[in-house]
């Protein structure tokens, strides 16, 4: 596509929560690639209804790790936002991603790493189950 970025991105502030969850052996992103990191957080931050700007840009994570099932979710979060099919034409389609990402990421440090008892994923199942159970 043509209007597609080269790189996604994540707050400056965050980098140290993506380095801790990459490279943490407790963590379950565990040498696991940013972008599967980038889409559970932003994931996340969707299904907590949140969002917030980006102020310092780290353009670091490439487009083509996302795949196309992970460029699909950021464009149809795109596409929730903006409630417009056009927002694909634009260059920002994965803006909305990266801000979901930029709060979801600060929730998916304290779901593994907030001090709850057992191992992290354990944890995250266990947040899965909660949402579950709320639908």
């Amino acid at each position: 596509m043509e209007n597609e970025p080269r790189d996604v991105a994540y707050d400056k502030s965050m980098e140290a929560i993506y380095e801790k969850l990459k490279n943490d052996p407790l963590s379950p992103f565990f040498k696991k690639q940013y972008a599967d990191i980038f889409l559970y957080a932003m994931a996340l931050g969707f299904k907590l209804g949140r969002h917030s700007t980006i102020k310092d840009r780290r353009p670091n994570i490439p487009v083509t790790a996302l795949g196309d099932s992970g460029k699909w979710l950021c464009k149809s979060i795109a596409i929730f936002e903006s409630k417009k099919l056009d927002v694909l034409l634009g260059k920002d389609v994965y803006k909305p991603a990266e801000e979901y990402a930029n709060t979801g990421i600060k929730h998916l440090d304290n779901l593994i790493f907030g001090g709850g008892f057992g191992r992290p994923e354990n944890n995250l199942i266990s947040d899965l189950k909660e949402s579950a159970k709320r639908k």
